[in-house]
């Protein structure tokens, strides 16, 4: 399957990163589902809203899960997983080695869990502040 994420069309690379521990640490791309987002208004006339995000992954690993509190995971300092409310959050579109930066806001909740065909998956939440 051909998507954006992945990079595998002739269109830009869509990453997530969240701001852990002093750095970025990137989602891995084989683990997103969707990223959605909406900024700002898109006509000068409309009224000015905040910015909002979507982002939906694969649980596969166990390291997107709150209660995951091994250290093999990038999200967890310190035995205490860092995938919370509040967490910094950016979504970056590479196009031909060019990093843009669409989206930056900050986590509002703890990941909603639901299951879809026997795997987990985990929904953010994200809005520009």
């Amino acid at each position: 399957m051909t998507s954006f994420l992945d990079g595998s069309t002739n269109g830009p690379t869509i990453a997530v990163e969240f701001y852990i521990n002093g750095s970025w640490v990137r989602v891995n791309v084989s683990d997103l589902r969707e990223v959605s987002f909406t900024r700002g208004r898109t006509r000068a006339d409309q009224k000015n809203d905040p910015g909002h995000a979507s982002i939906v992954v694969d649980n596969f690993s166990g390291y997107y899960d709150p209660e995951y509190t091994l250290s093999g995971s990038p999200y967890v300092v310190g035995g205490v997983n860092q995938l919370k409310a509040g967490l910094k959050t950016r979504i970056i579109g590479t196009w031909q080695g060019t990093g843009y930066y669409l989206f930056v806001g900050f986590l509002e909740t703890s990941p909603g869990f639901f299951t879809k065909r026997h795997n987990d998956i985990y929904r953010w939440h994200c809005s520009v502040v």
